[in-house]
């Protein structure tokens, strides 16, 4: 069974980029790490290059998210070499 380390990222669709990503440097203390082609927002807290996505929809809500696994599993049919 895979071991969930941490949250990695979460991906946001939102109708109002500028605003979610205001919220998030103001409040939360991230940085605006890189801006998409297609508008989406990258922030990053410091740590890692992105932990939040805001991506431009006409909807609002959770797009997708990751985990970062336990680094000693190995899965099956798997060499465990990085690719």
């Amino acid at each position: 069974m895979a071991k969930v380390f941490k949250l990695a990222y979460a991906d946001f669709a939102s109708k109002d980029v500028s605003k979610l990503a205001d919220y998030y440097t103001r409040t939360m203390g991230y940085a605006l790490a890189h801006r998409g082609e297609d508008g989406s927002a990258y922030m990053s807290n410091g740590f890692d290059h992105h932990y939040i996505v805001i991506t431009p929809s006409d909807y609002s809500g959770v797009r997708v998210y990751g985990y970062q696994l336990d680094r000693t599993i190995i899965f099956e049919g798997s060499t465990g070499a990085a690719s």
